[in-house]
């Protein structure tokens, strides 16, 4: 072969082992991208404000994706979950799904007062509320069992929040008035001023002048339900 012949056999060579280089190159990086599996670490995004933490996803090569929103005691559009923890080892493109709060939720406060008790639990209960302090006190009109007032007693609280109840013991009880030797209308009339009822019997005797009062049963100072029965002897 002649000088010039042969030095073009020389490039064709050198270029076609360039050529092999550069394919091979490609290969490998192609291997490399698309065969050989990236890993990256799942990113921490609770309690993070939702485009922040798309972006904190997708720096690591992750796919963010909102799986639901629901009311939560945490501030609305923070994460609340991932679906992934934190720290663990994952192919790049995998999905973190996340659940976004929607804040809290507020529900309208049920009125229950003067139900029973029993239903007032069940009326709060329905309401997707709690039932707070349950204060028993008496009371001369509200009968034994029954609300008498709430706290708070109208507007709204947010789901899972209580009722405070005050609930009626019935009326107080009553020390009985001692009404012996009184005259019967007298003795009456200090009986049912107490919130007592009366019964009135009569008897002869010889030491206690007709018209008062000989005996009483409850006696005097004994403490008893109001409304009572106290039958004196006249």
């Amino acid at each position: 072969l002649s000088p010039k012949a042969r030095r073009r056999q020389r490039l064709r060579r050198t270029w076609t082992v360039v050529s092999l280089l550069v394919v091979l190159g490609v290969l490998g990086w192609a291997v490399w991208t698309y065969v050989i599996p990236h890993m990256t670490t799942v990113p921490r995004v609770e309690e993070t404000q939702e485009d922040q933490a798309e972006r904190i996803v997708e720096a690591r090569g992750l796919s963010f994706e909102v799986e639901r929103r629901e009311f939560s005691s945490v501030p609305q559009g923070l994460v609340i979950s991932q679906s992934v923890k934190p720290g663990t080892e994952v192919e790049e493109g995998s999905v973190l799904s996340v659940v976004v709060s929607k804040g809290p939720e507020f529900v309208p406060v049920p009125s229950v007062t003067g139900i029973p008790l029993p239903q007032a639990r069940a009326r709060i209960k329905d309401a997707r509320l709690e039932v707070g302090d349950v204060r028993r006190v008496f009371h001369d009109t509200t009968r034994e069992g029954v609300v008498i007032s709430q706290d708070p007693s109208q507007g709204q609280l947010i789901a899972g929040e209580a009722i405070d109840l005050q609930v009626s013991k019935g009326k107080a009880p009553v020390t009985v008035p001692d009404v012996v030797e009184l005259e019967a209308d007298q003795a009456g009339d200090l009986l049912t001023g107490a919130g007592l009822k009366v019964s009135v019997g009569d008897a002869f005797s010889g030491t206690v002048p007709e018209g008062s009062v000989i005996s009483q049963s409850p006696a005097a100072n004994e403490v008893v339900p109001a409304s009572t029965t106290v039958t004196i002897v006249v």
